[in-house]
């Protein structure tokens, strides 16, 4: 299946269940070549191994737009569980030391900018879009879509639409 509301073509396996569980894990830099082969290499491993109350985890990793570790789990045919979430961050956690990365960040936003992927600080961004510096058709990416179908149809937004303008209006009217 395509990802159908960015501007590149992006693949997820079709026979994950729309509502499989996503996790996105957005690096502030790029993620290098070399740090994006080792990460698959450490993906298959952990994916391998990766149990819920002793059952396999239907389990897809991939790097998205060089900026996006994203984490698809289908639980269609089994729940996932907490232990199993517990040990997904934990890997998660040991990837982003072993890579060098920052991915942990949750004040940090990635938007659309001249056809380049921008990260910067909520805050900031808020305050770009405040001052007119951004507009409400800038695209940004909604990390905190929570299903595959989401991330297929919802993953990048416009700001005008989403939560991060009802919290720049929410400020505009606590500041005036």
């Amino acid at each position: 299946m395509t990802i159908t509301n960015v501007p590149y073509q992006i693949d997820l396996p079709e026979n994950f269940h729309p509502s499989s569980k996503v996790w996105i894990f957005q690096s502030i830099e790029p993620l290098t070549a070399v740090q994006q082969s080792m990460f698959k290499k450490e993906a298959t491993t952990f994916a391998e191994t990766w149990h819920a109350h002793e059952v396999a985890v239907t389990s897809h990793f991939a790097v998205l737009l060089n900026h996006f570790i994203v984490v698809l789990v289908d639980e269609h045919n089994h729940a996932m569980s907490g232990c199993g979430i517990d040990k997904l961050f934990r890997w998660i956690q040991n990837i982003e030391n072993s890579l060098h990365l920052n991915i942990f960040n949750r004040e940090s936003i990635a938007y659309m900018e001249n056809n380049k992927i921008t990260c910067t600080k909520l805050n900031d961004l808020i305050d770009r879009y405040q001052q007119g510096y951004l507009s409400d058709e800038t695209l940004f990416f909604n990390n905190i879509i929570s299903t595959k179908q989401e991330l297929e149809t919802n993953w990048l937004q416009p700001i005008g639409n989403s939560w991060i303008k009802k919290k720049a209006d929410l400020l505009k009217k606590t500041t005036v």
